[in-house]
């Protein structure tokens, strides 16, 4: 187990075990009912990757089993791993199995201790660009086990959860002061800073400091400080929305920084995001309406033709967070205002609208583009989520001229993802990161976009982590 989290992780799992002890199975009601939801079918998913032969040539085969490879260990972590960490977390293991019907595992020690051995040397590189690897915030570093523990303890609390904040704030720039705005715009960015290889910066950090050579006037973060967005507090893993993502923002935009809820920070109830992030003064002056005291999760901008919408598509997600939706009764009543107005929408969310290789729609675009919302489908759409950068086009699934952009490469390591070279995708993410290390010898460059605004039209302009052009675009 990763030992600098140790006691961070007790302190959570004893707080789950005395609520657990004093309860009943009638109690618990409903919460077994959604707890495990899915974690069965993700872990089906990680044995039949690891089962299956390393091809010859070309990337591992498409899954026949649906699920998601970053939940796929948490089975095998709460049945085996949790329990050897001590008293403590055995008797929580017992409760979670007797009071909560924690299902059972089917990954073997022997497999696992197999597996390994390849998650700490190269890894896996699936099609869709996800490293199954051991390295920092790789899908097998054990330090996402945080994250877990903080949903399992959210979920079973509850009452914890921070509150929804309604009205927020429009920002209106006038066109005739300013001829053009131009937005950077990152995804899955909050990491923090750490060695990574043979680089003492991490490529959140410079990504950060290739978008301060920019000067934009705008930063828009689409969501994801890891592992779980925490609040403020006093053990080594609390502290991760201000260390991760505010004290780490070294860059002050003249006209606004933003940063959207995402599902790792609902994973520690939003109290994070929330309290933290969106009351620090990098942020709450523009979450927050004139005269208002409570920063929001969602906001607009108006500049001429164009509305800029940063929306929330966390706080009410599905299926561990994983799945984005705005059911709340508050953000589509704010879209309908735009409906009719004949304006150009430009629309920023955490989750994203349709499947990674674009051949289905989420009920994400459904929420959005609903008749007592949006009305239609927006001019474009920019989401992180999925760990990489993908320019799709109009033959993917949404039917619709939206021009659909998946920009959550900011931070976490990923490689080339070959399942994305199909019909429905123009571009993606390929640069070779090439710093000589086994670990690393997969992984391609982490980036982010420049949106330049004006009466002209949108200009979009792709960067790597070292601050090269790798993508451009007049639309």
């Amino acid at each position: 187990m990763i030992t600098h989290l140790q006691e961070t992780l007790r302190h959570r799992l004893k707080e789950i075990h005395d609520f657990l002890h004093n309860k009943e199975k009638e109690v618990l009601g409903d919460l077994r009912s959604f707890l495990w939801q899915g974690l069965e079918t993700d872990e089906a998913l990680l044995i039949q990757l690891m089962n299956t032969a390393p091809p010859t040539n070309g990337p591992y085969p498409t899954p026949s089993t649906p699920g998601n490879i970053e939940l796929g260990w948490t089975l095998y972590f709460l049945n085996v791993l949790l329990p050897e960490m001590g008293e403590w977390e055995r008797r929580l293991y017992g409760l979670l199995k007797d009071l909560l019907e924690l299902p059972g595992t089917k990954i073997t020690k022997e497999d696992w201790t197999k597996w390994e051995q390849i998650w700490k040397t190269t890894g896996i590189l699936l099609g869709d660009g996800s490293l199954v690897s051991s390295q920092r915030y790789a899908v097998m570093d054990l330090r996402w086990s945080l994250f877990v523990i903080e949903y399992l303890k959210y979920q079973i609390f509850r009452k914890s959860k921070a509150h929804f904040q309604p009205y927020p704030n429009t920002i209106t720039i006038d066109p005739n002061n300013q001829q053009q705005l131009t937005i950077a715009v990152m995804g899955d960015w909050g990491t923090g800073n750490y060695q990574d290889g043979p680089s003492p910066s991490s490529p959140s950090k410079q990504v950060m400091a290739a978008i301060k050579n920019l000067t934009p006037d705008m930063v828009i973060h689409l969501g994801d400080v890891y592992y779980a967005g925490t609040e403020n507090g006093i053990l080594p893993g609390d502290n991760e929305e201000q260390i991760n993502l505010v004290d780490a923002w070294d860059y002050n935009a003249p006209l606004g920084n933003f940063t959207l809820n995402s599902n790792h920070e609902m994973y520690g109830g939003g109290n994070g995001y929330f309290k933290v992030a969106l009351t620090s003064p990098l942020f709450k002056p523009y979450h927050t309406r004139p005269h208002g005291t409570h920063p929001t999760s969602y906001f607009s901008i108006e500049f001429g033709e164009y509305v800029i919408l940063g929306l929330d598509s966390a706080y009410n997600a599905t299926n561990w967070y994983m799945h984005g939706r705005i059911t709340d009764s508050h953000q589509p009543g704010f879209m309908n205002k735009y409906k009719n107005s004949g304006k150009k929408i430009l629309l920023f969310t955490h989750h994203n609208p349709i499947d990674t290789l674009g051949d289905n729609i989420n009920k994400l675009w459904t929420d959005v583009t609903s008749r007592d919302a949006l009305g239609g489908a927006p001019h474009m759409w920019y989401w992180g989520h999925l760990h990489n950068g993908m320019v799709y086009n109009n033959n993917a699934a949404s039917g619709s001229e939206t021009l659909a952009r998946c920009l959550g490469n900011a931070a976490i390591p990923i490689g080339v993802g070959h399942w994305l070279n199909n019909k429905n995708i123009d571009f993606f993410t390929k640069t070779p990161l090439n710093d000589g290390t086994v670990n690393n010898s997969l992984r391609v460059k982490n980036g982010f976009a420049l949106l330049t605004i004006s009466q002209n039209g949108i200009i979009e302009t792709w960067y790597d982590q070292s601050g090269d052009q790798c993508w451009t675009n007049q639309a």
